[in-house]
């Protein structure tokens, strides 16, 4: 799960939760959450995580590899995509929506 996989990448920072939350100035409390999987991330949070870790591979903290594939007899490759440009591309669209939405009133 990825929530794990970020517990990795932090873990091999030498970094504890509090600290990523001071890095990341994000409440203390929602990082904990996040790093336990008991709630999804936030866009603001994915936001933050790229700004002060540019080194994160989102890709690889997102991606899913699975058995299932071989039932398709495909290779096992994971199916890569950006993000944080997804989330942008969402956000944008709701913006527009709700401008359309505005206007027709």
């Amino acid at each position: 799960m990825y929530y794990k996989k970020l517990n990795l990448y932090f873990k091999s920072k030498g970094l504890k939760q509090k600290e990523v939350a001071d890095i990341m100035e994000h409440n203390p409390t929602m990082i904990s959450r996040y790093l336990n999987g008991t709630s999804d991330f936030s866009a603001d949070f994915i936001r933050k995580l790229t700004e002060k870790f540019p080194d994160i591979d989102l890709n690889e903290i997102f991606s899913v590899k699975s058995n299932s594939s071989m039932l398709l007899e495909e290779p096992g490759e994971s199916y890569n995509f950006n993000v944080v440009k997804e989330i942008e591309e969402v956000e944008k669209r709701l913006s527009r929506i709700k401008s359309e939405l505005e206007n027709s009133k």
